[in-house]
């Protein structure tokens, strides 16, 4: 699906001319991406100069080569305009061609259709009538297209009565055709000369010369040779165009023999029109057969032909057209004449067939009118002649995308066939009904063929049983369809409107430092629906003391991408690039939910609205956002030093101009999802239903700030907890003084508000935790060292209790720890310990852990800390000896006592004791006694203790 700009044009209360008409030039292929017009400004009464962003209709008008397709349809956006050049946002379906030249007639246009937020049609809503141009061969005209995003109240009318393919020019001759039948279909036709009548305009050529309600013809001979390539006389229709009426005997009978013309067709067939005078042979014209039409091919009415004259002196005149005999059945007309509204040959000619009106819209209300009937002929005035046949009714195509209401009346009638002024003179045929095509069954639909003329009216001469119908036929009933449907190329506004998606991120996910801080942010708006202008991103509020601080100019991405330069228009208005799409309607912004006084501004590298450096709240815009468009700005954050530790969840919304607005007031409105899910609960906008037209909320999506929504733009600033350990002896000796140890816990970072989120970080989040509710400090004692004194400060916030065996303690904090200052100690533990061998040899490591943050901590490496307390384990053994004598006597006995210790701290295993006897002196008995832990030495050891030694 491809979208436009919906209710970019705003609301309107309708009348007039309503569109803008561009002829076509040269032939853009199926698959092109551009499309050149004659003209950007605009053509005749209507001219209204193309700007970028505008709606376009795309038609094939008529085909010479394969009248099929002509009607074949497409709506497109214009993304730039270089002269005369227009750049689309997609394309295009179908091949076009404007070639007008001798015989050969293909014309296509492109026409503004205004998309209306919401549109009131009380008046009179018509079109500039079809016409091509006679030195340029440039066609434009009689269609209204009109795309309403909201309601349609259409109490008024809208009438492209007889703004359709134009009738064929009656004229006045005595020649004779050589060689000619009266059932000729097709011929070369000399309007000086005439012999018999000139066929209509319609799907497959324009004729030399068409009436258009004026005294003199339109003539084509400057540009043309005969606008069909068979001949522009003739009773064969062409496309949906009427035959002419031939002369009944057109080799001598100098064209006094005068038939009928056939009636234009669209979704009924035209009628055929009356016999020649005299002979009665069927030489009327042929009414053109039926159309097949749908949502993506219409057609303007078809012109009737004209009837054949010979001897009508009078001079041409015009002084009521249409002719004002609309009745459905029409009746016997007077003896004498009266006025008919035309005088002279111009009387015979055939009338116009009617407009199309393309209305799509998101609800319809009303009981008015949309008319595009065929023109009724004129009743022939003069001479004895034959008459004109009527245009065929138009198309109209009315598409709702939600609901009707009211009682709609379509009239898409074919017009009447003239009557002719003389018994047995051939009547014109009756124009062929409308086609109607809509979504839905309420309202009346008006599509009858037009009825066909009599013979012998007003003052001619009356005979052979006239009035009668002599061989003319009314026109078929026309096509109608509550089926819908939808055109080729850009959908109507209704089902366009825009769904914008925002989404934000972060480039500085995690905060470490505890001062000087900044977050980065990108906040993009993606955009599914249809373009929206007027469109603000915002962040209501950043969190508490967060500033802006400034911002990358915006990067814009689209698909498919706009032209690569500014371009603008003809008329010197408006331009857009890649580089800045604000050139569309933007509004000024008074506060965040709060934009008035749209307005148009040139185009500009940066948005049109930022934020002061320095401010709490971020909006940018204004922007204008297309289908398939997206939009990121960059943007910085000061933190300041006294955030409290946590995740910071930021939301972003959108807001833009409402595109069914009711009134020129510049109302926003903003995604109906997360519009209030943000930390503050308050609302980016106060309307998330449209104004208008659609009953469903507005669609798309603001970014949640709430702890259940998404996390890509979370910002969290961590904690840095540590602890330290020291020791009041550097080197431990087993035996000496105790043991003590210092641990310091601290907050080394930025404050910490709660052990839970405050309501300044973010909603809703009393079950995550920041840190512990419960912070503590544990240390298990190394091997041999047991606790034997525990002490920390301050208390009662904390309090520390060692284990059973006293070999671990742990400090615990309670909930009045919290706040935690910046960089300020937390507790002082002082932890003295006994020390035994077990401890040997050492050097023993003593560390004290701090518990880390649930969200993590800026410095892991410092959540504990360590002390190393190397312990002197040397081995102290002494040695004493007595005999408890002064002197000994020769030959005698004396015992001694020997007494080897080990004072520690070290164990003496394994240690070798000597004593070696003076001279003189003999070991004759030895014994061992162990004490404490001593053991004695094995039993096998003992016999050199009983020596001589």
């Amino acid at each position: 699906q491809t979208c436009a700009l919906p209710g970019w044009d705003g609301p309107v209360t309708a009348s007039g001319v309503v569109n803008s008409y561009h002829g076509g030039s040269g032939s853009p292929a199926a698959g092109a991406t551009s499309i050149t017009v004659a003209s950007a400004t605009g053509l005749r009464t209507s001219a209204r100069a193309l700007r970028a962003g505008d709606l376009v209709l795309i038609m094939q008008m008529q085909d010479g080569t394969t009248p099929a397709n002509a009607g074949q349809h497409e709506y497109a956006q214009i993304i730039s305009i270089a002269s005369n050049v227009l750049t689309l946002n997609r394309t295009l379906t179908n091949t076009y061609v404007q070639n007008v030249t001798t015989n050969l007639v293909r014309t296509f246009q492109v026409v503004y259709v205004p998309q209306y937020s919401q549109a009131t049609l009380s008046g009179a809503v018509n079109a500039d009538r079809w016409t091509i141009n006679t030195t340029t061969g440039v066609g434009s005209g009689g269609i209204v297209a009109m795309d309403v995003a909201g309601s349609l109240a259409l109490t008024g009318s809208i009438d492209v009565s007889g703004a359709g393919f134009r009738g064929g020019a009656g004229t006045n001759g005595t020649g004779n055709r050589a060689g000619g039948l009266f059932n000729d279909g097709n011929y070369v036709f000399a309007p000086a000369a005439a012999n018999g009548a000139i066929k209509g305009e319609g799907t497959a050529g324009t004729p030399i010369q068409v009436f258009n309600g004026t005294a003199t013809p339109v003539n084509y001979a400057a540009l043309l040779t005969q606008g069909y390539a068979a001949g522009a006389g003739g009773q064969a229709a062409q496309g949906n165009a009427g035959g002419g009426g031939n002369d009944g005997e057109p080799i001598a009978g100098n064209n006094q023999y005068n038939s009928g013309g056939g009636g234009g067709s669209n979704g009924g067939a035209g009628g055929q029109g009356g016999f020649s005078w005299s002979f009665q042979n069927d030489a009327g014209g042929r009414g053109a057969a039926a159309i097949t039409a749908s949502a993506t091919r219409v057609v303007l009415g078809g012109g009737g032909g004209a009837g054949a004259s010979n001897n009508n002196g009078n001079a041409n005149a015009v002084t009521v057209w249409p002719p004002t005999d609309n009745a459905t059945t029409r009746p016997a007309p007077p003896a004498t004449g009266t006025v008919n509204g035309a005088d002279g040959p111009v009387s015979v000619s055939g009338a116009s067939g009617g407009g199309i009106v393309l209305i799509r819209t998101g609800t319809l209300t009303g009981g008015g009118t949309i008319s595009a009937n065929g023109y009724t002929a004129y009743n022939t005035s003069g001479g004895s002649e034959g008459a004109g046949a009527g245009g065929a009714g138009g198309s109209v195509v009315v598409l709702v995308g939600n609901a009707t209401s009211g009682a709609l009346t379509i009239n898409a009638n074919g017009g009447k066939g003239g009557y002719s002024n003389y018994f047995d003179h051939g009547p014109g045929g009756g124009g062929g009904g409308g086609v109607v095509i809509r979504n839905f069954t309420t309202g009346t639909v008006n599509n009858a063929g037009g009825v066909q003329g009599n013979d012998g009216c007003c003052g001619g001469g009356q005979g052979n049983g006239s009035p009668k119908v002599d061989g003319s036929v009314a026109g078929g009933t026309g096509a109608s369809s509550t089926a819908g449907g939808s055109a080729t190329g850009v959908q109507g506004g209704a089902s366009c409107l825009p769904a914008i998606t925002v989404t934000k991120s972060t480039t500085t996910p995690t905060i470490t430092a505890a001062t000087g801080a900044t977050a980065s942010y990108s906040i993009n708006l993606s955009n599914s629906g249809g373009a929206a202008s007027n469109v603000f991103m915002m962040d209501a509020t950043l969190p508490p003391g967060w500033l802006y601080t400034g911002a990358t100019a915006p990067t814009f991405a689209y698909n498919p991408a706009p032209p690569p330069a500014a371009n603008s228009n003809a008329s010197g208005a408006e331009t857009t690039s890649a580089a800045a799409p604000g050139a569309l309607p933007v509004a000024s912004v008074t506060s965040a939910n709060s934009v008035t006084a749209v307005s148009l501004r040139p185009a500009a590298s940066a948005p049109g609205v930022t934020p002061t450096t320095g401010n709490n709240t971020v909006t940018f815009g204004s922007f204008y956002l297309p289908q398939n468009g997206s939009i990121t700005v960059s943007f910085v954050a000061t933190i300041p030093d006294t955030a409290t530790v946590g995740v910071y969840h930021n939301p972003a919304g959108v807001i833009f101009l409402d595109p069914t607005r009711t009134t020129t007031a510049a109302r926003m409105v903003s995604p109906l999802t997360n519009v209030t899910a943000n930390r503050t609960a308050i609302g980016y906008s106060p309307n998330t239903t449209y104004a208008s037209g659609a009953t469903a909320n507005v669609a798309g999506s603001n970014y949640s700030g709430l702890v259940a929504g998404p996390t890509t733009e979370n910002v969290t600033l961590l904690p840095d907890l540590s602890v330290t350990k020291s020791t009041n002896t550097p080197t431990f000796t087993l035996g000496a003084t105790s043991l003590s140890y210092v641990i310091v816990g601290r907050n080394n970072g930025r404050p910490i508000a709660d052990q839970i989120y405050a309501t300044t970080q973010a909603t809703d989040q009393s079950a995550t935790t920041i840190v512990s509710s419960s912070p503590t400090i544990t240390d298990t004692l190394p091997s041999g060292m047991t606790l034997t004194a525990l002490t920390n400060s301050p208390t009662p916030t904390w309090a520390c209790t060692p284990n059973a065996s006293s070999t671990t303690f742990t400090c615990s904090a309670n909930s009045a720890v919290f706040p935690m200052a910046a960089s300020t100690n937390l507790v002082n533990v002082t932890a003295t310990v006994s020390v035994s061998s077990a401890a040997c040899p050492g050097p023993q490591i003593n560390s004290a852990t701090i518990t880390t943050a649930a969200i993590g901590d800026a410095v892991p490496s410092n959540n504990t800390g360590t002390v190393t307390t190397p312990i002197n384990c040397n081995v102290n053994l002494t040695v004493t000896k007595t005999n408890g004598q002064t002197t000994v006597t020769a030959g005698g006995t004396t015992s001694y006592t020997v007494t080897f210790a080990s004072l520690g701290p070290a164990t003496g295993d394994g240690a070798v004791v000597r004593d070696t006897p003076s001279s003189g002196l003999s070991c004759t008995v030895a014994s061992c006694t162990a004490a404490g832990t001593g053991v004695c030495p094995a039993s096998g050891l003992w016999p050199n203790l009983l020596s001589a030694g």
